[in-house]
């Protein structure tokens, strides 16, 4: 993924398709729904633009659904792009990933999973 002609709003759509893309090989559509901004600008051309990402998943269980995420944005892709600064709210019900993309502009975009 090349961030150097992107600003900050395109840098997270960027990352937000590539996630998708990388995420829906990991995980059958058939398990998740993406709710939310990204869905509606992605699939209903919404000119907002989310800075967080809604998925609603099923069938899956935390500690794999967990590994899934971590081992894409980890992934050679995306660790040249992504500094990740921790995982939050770890539940059974509710996971979430805080992620900062950093450009190579040194622009701090932050991101919520």
């Amino acid at each position: 993924m090349n961030m150097h002609s992107y600003d900050n709003l395109q840098v997270r759509e960027v990352f937000h398709i590539e996630f998708l893309r990388a995420f829906t090989k990991k995980i059958r559509p058939s398990f998740y729904v993406l709710k939310g901004g990204v869905n509606m600008r992605l699939f209903f051309g919404s000119v907002r633009y989310s800075e967080d990402m809604d998925l609603d998943v099923n069938t899956v269980s935390v500690s794999v659904l967990r590994d899934t995420v971590m081992k894409i944005i980890v992934s050679t892709s995306f660790q040249n792009e992504l500094k990740v600064f921790g995982i939050e709210k770890i539940l059974p019900t509710t996971q979430r990933f805080k992620i900062h993309l950093i450009t190579h502009q040194g622009d701090d975009t932050y991101l919520q999973k």
